[in-house]
């Protein structure tokens, strides 16, 4: 029997290239265990590792990986039978599947189980799962092998073979690294350095890339950092998540940046000692970042053995510095006030004029809110408030643009003939106003603006009217 398998799923895992033929990872030790144990739940006997096929199953991954396709067809134009009697495998049946896209060895076979594999009339054929179980094989070679700059990340080879030539004994899980926590691990701020801790039982320089990344609940862009140890540098991803931008090496004086963060070399160290491996991150978020990032981490040795992602913290990024609204004009501004008049009082914030909270306009001989024409605008729920003759509390409110009326003993406003209108920066309030004869004699016109961070432009003079 010769059969060849193809599967293939694509995620993205950020790690390195590694060959190691006579020895297998932590990974590929799974992925031995997951397999004879599938078997056995069949009534299959179990696979031995033969290092034959170990060979010829890591040089295929490391070729697919390296070379940056993903077929059974190999870069020197070999199918999976010739390659693996080149290699010195000479012995029936044998078989292949190979996989791209997952790191870790349980989802690898559940890929080879569930996989339909239609035939030409679309019905499952399920041929992954039948090469596994085949009960002419005896031997297995695990082939697993990461390229960050290859389309698929991982990639995994298993040949099988029916007699097992060369015991690949002992299998020596590779024991895989940690990621262990990070400090700080709460708080919030624009800058900070922080201190990410991982472990590594064969010691921390068998840990060859350690990865820290700050991302928010929904996803989208984020600030990902990789420090590869062998050559002592730091990576940032780009926004699409796609690629690394121009590498940092740590203490230098250079930085890079996405929409997210700036990382900086300045103020980043790595420091190792025993199985631990300190690495200092000196990071400065952007306010385009603004919200709760976690803190995750991974780990990965030079065998690709993998901590996975944990959850280490959290962080919180501060949003823009609030920029103050102004209270701009108001029109009329000067000479004899007819009754009724339609003003025309004009804000703005920075920000945008949906940031505005409050409009107010005073109109009095003093800056005094008792036995005034106090008016106030409030955006939300568009209503417009005329304050009580000792200027404590808000009347009935009336909403521009609505026949409706509302006075105190100074003045009355009107719903019709007032509305408000916003454009890009600025909120324009036209207010309907009739002064009492009471109210007779020079009154100044006071204005001011808040914003929903509290921010707040004051009383700002905009004029003076003779009222009759």
């Amino acid at each position: 029997m010769r059969s060849t398998i193809t599967i293939l799923v694509s995620v993205l895992c950020l790690c390195t290239v590694s060959m190691s033929a006579q020895t297998l990872d932590s990974e590929q030790s799974a992925f031995l265990t997951l397999i004879n144990n599938f078997r056995a739940q069949n009534g299959v006997g179990p696979l031995k590792v033969s290092a034959t096929l170990q060979t010829s199953s890591q040089w295929m991954s490391n070729d697919m990986a390296t070379k940056n396709y993903f077929s059974h067809t190999d870069s020197l134009g070999r199918d999976p039978f010739t390659r693996m009697t080149a290699f010195g495998y000479t012995y029936s049946p044998e078989g292949e599947n190979i996989a791209a896209g997952n790191a870790n060895a349980q989802d690898t076979l559940n890929q080879w189980i569930t996989a339909c594999d239609a035939d030409s009339t679309g019905a499952c054929t399920y041929a992954h799962k039948k090469n596994m179980l085949y009960v002419g094989y005896a031997a297995i070679g695990i082939g697993r092998v990461y390229s960050a700059t290859s389309p698929y990340g991982w990639y995994w080879t298993t040949d099988f073979g029916g007699y097992v030539d060369k015991p690949l004994n002992p299998v020596t899980p590779n024991s895989a690294p940690t990621a262990d926590s990070i400090s700080p691990n709460s708080g919030s701020g624009s800058a900070q350095v922080f201190s990410a801790v991982f472990s590594d039982a064969n010691g921390y320089a068998d840990i060859s890339t350690a990865i820290v990344q700050f991302a928010s609940s929904a996803g989208g862009r984020q600030c990902y950092v990789r420090y590869l140890r062998g050559n002592n540098t730091l990576n940032l991803l780009n926004d699409a998540g796609t690629g690394w931008l121009p590498a940092v090496t740590v203490g230098s004086t250079a930085s890079v940046s996405n929409t997210q963060c700036t990382l900086n070399g300045a103020g980043s160290t790595v420091r190792g000692s025993g199985n631990s491996l300190t690495l200092a991150l000196s990071l400065t978020f952007t306010p385009a970042s603004a919200g709760t990032k976690t803190i995750t981490m991974t780990a990965l040795d030079k065998a690709n053995a993998t901590s996975g992602a944990h959850n280490r913290g959290s962080w919180t990024v501060p949003g823009p510095a609030d920029r103050i609204p102004t209270a701009d004009s108001a029109s009329p501004n000067s000479g004899a006030a007819t009754t009724p008049q339609t003003f025309r009082f004009v804000f703005s914030d920075p920000d945008g004029a949906a940031d505005l909270l409050g409009a107010r306009v005073l109109i009095n001989s003093t800056l005094t809110g008792t036995k005034a024409c106090y008016l106030y605008y409030a955006p939300v729920g568009n209503h417009l408030y005329l304050q009580n003759d000792a200027g404590t509390g808000s009347l009935a409110a009336v909403t521009p643009g609505v026949a409706a009326t509302v006075s105190n003993s100074q003045c009355s406003v009107s719903g019709t003939g007032s509305s408000v209108t916003t454009s890009g920066t600025s909120l324009i309030l036209n207010v309907r106003l009739s002064f009492s004869t009471a109210f007779a004699g020079t009154k100044y016109i006071y204005m001011k603006a808040t914003d929903s961070a509290a921010g707040d432009s004051g009383w700002q003079t905009r004029g003076s009217i003779a009222v009759p």
